[in-house]
């Protein structure tokens, strides 16, 4: 059914975050329905899901202070997720989780990256937010929404599955 009673936030410009004075060590925050697991201090990382506490999945949304953001890169944002210096981490569940920033001790309200997994997940393993300032990004939403009520023509259309042979 459509939705009608919700306003989509904004995305970032194609381009903006490399005009943000200072973005590397801003402060980020992301929202999602994931898992709400910690790291376990004092013992070292593993290379699967390690020394981690269940914390449930109450389908209750979940907002985590990521720390501030670490690196830039053409296609990323890292943030630090350190639970050791007091941030929280991002786990199963919270993939496509919308990350924002926090400037002048506000939460804008404009999506800057969207959580894509990585190897270390619930551990504060630093997984890379994909920045949705790219014209790349924009292209593939806006072809998405025109494709929204055929599933199979979106999959042809917009994304990189087509080319696998996987939208049959």
């Amino acid at each position: 059914e459509p939705v009608t009673d919700i306003t989509p936030l904004p995305l970032r410009a194609p381009g903006e975050l490399d005009t943000i004075a200072g973005l590397v060590g801003t402060p980020a925050v992301s929202v999602g329905y994931g898992l709400n697991w910690t790291k376990i201090t004092g013992q070292q990382p593993t290379r699967a899901l390690g020394p981690l506490t269940f914390g449930g999945d109450s389908g209750v949304k979940r907002i985590a202070r990521v720390g501030p953001i670490q690196s830039l890169h053409k296609n990323a944002l890292w943030p630090r997720q350190s639970p050791q210096k007091g941030d929280d981490s991002v786990c199963y569940g919270d993939s496509g989780s919308p990350l924002f920033l926090e400037r002048n001790g506000e939460v804008e309200q404009i999506v800057s990256g969207v959580l894509s997994g990585w190897a270390l997940w619930c551990q504060g393993s630093k997984d890379p937010y994909f920045r949705v300032d790219q014209a790349t990004a924009h292209e593939f939403l806006q072809c998405v929404i025109e494709n929204q009520d055929d599933v199979a023509r979106a999959c042809r259309e917009c994304s990189a599955e087509n080319a696998l042979g996987l939208c049959d």
